[in-house]
């Protein structure tokens, strides 16, 4: 059950100008063969151009439809093996520590336990490879992907954010993020809720004026909690700091015995 080699080939349809189809190709193939642990990988990518509307991408760049081909040809590998299609994939799958997608380090991976604890909440030793009578007959499967937050290393991916504390223990956010559904706001009110210790109803986003928020590459890349929540984040741990040394001033101890917690500072237990 141990991968040894794959091999990728992609043909993709432009329409009648170039415009991202290279990209979205290129995203493909990398995820594609990046996140099984294999020794030998080759791909292959050509792009046609046909007498139809440009093609463009949405939602994952190319890596979607990649990966749906390649996980099928998983699903076929175990079934030949005679192996459980999870254990395949928790046997290959790249650990904490190894080289992933664009010669990048993985720092931290939670695939794994994803694939665990989402076939124990779908019931998956209960309901796989039991045999189904009828017309009807629903089963259960699993596929696994990776995909990137932001563009790097391909451009220097940064963002901005500012945190005004208010008196009466709100704060204002100002960020740029544009919003496409995906309510970022709320994500954001978390992120900076939790680390100054208030709700995330305390959190008033400032956003959509050009004169007072700071730069951002924008919501693209499935980029936007990543890069800026990490700035969100900082920003928030920065007014944190300053909060409890002047909490610290006030009761005469220093900032590291202090904590702030449901809108109030204390001293640590």
């Amino acid at each position: 059950g141990t991968l040894t080699a794959m091999q990728v080939y992609m043909l993709g349809r432009l329409g009648g100008y170039m415009g991202c189809g290279p990209m979205a190709s290129a995203i493909g193939m990398v995820f594609g063969l990046g996140h099984y642990r294999c020794p030998n990988r080759v791909g292959e990518a050509n792009m046609v151009m046909t007498n139809t509307p440009v093609s463009g991408a949405m939602r994952g760049f190319g890596n979607p439809a990649m990966m749906w081909g390649i996980e099928q040809l998983v699903d076929e590998a175990a079934e030949k093996l005679g192996m459980n299609p999870l254990k395949i994939r928790l046997k290959n799958i790249k650990k904490a520590g190894e080289i992933a997608n664009m010669g990048l380090r993985l720092e931290s991976t939670y695939l794994d336990e994803c694939i665990k604890r989402g076939a124990e909440a779908i019931g998956w030793k209960e309901k796989w490879g039991k045999k189904k009578e009828g017309k009807m007959r629903r089963g259960v499967g699993i596929a696994t992907m990776t995909h990137c937050s932001g563009a790097a290393p391909l451009y220097l991916d940064h963002s901005n954010a500012f945190i005004k504390l208010n008196e009466d223990g709100s704060a204002d956010l100002t960020v740029y993020p544009a919003p496409l559904g995906q309510h970022i706001w709320g994500a954001l009110s978390q992120i900076a809720a939790e680390e100054l210790g208030i709700l995330a109803e305390d959190i008033h986003i400032v956003t959509g004026d050009t004169d007072i928020t700071l730069f951002e590459y924008g919501s693209d890349a499935s980029r936007s909690t990543y890069a800026i929540g990490n700035a969100t984040l900082i920003a928030a741990h920065q007014a944190k700091e300053q909060i409890l040394e002047r909490a610290a001033k006030m009761l005469g101890v220093s900032p590291d015995e202090l904590e702030i917690k449901e809108r109030q500072v204390y001293v640590k237990a």
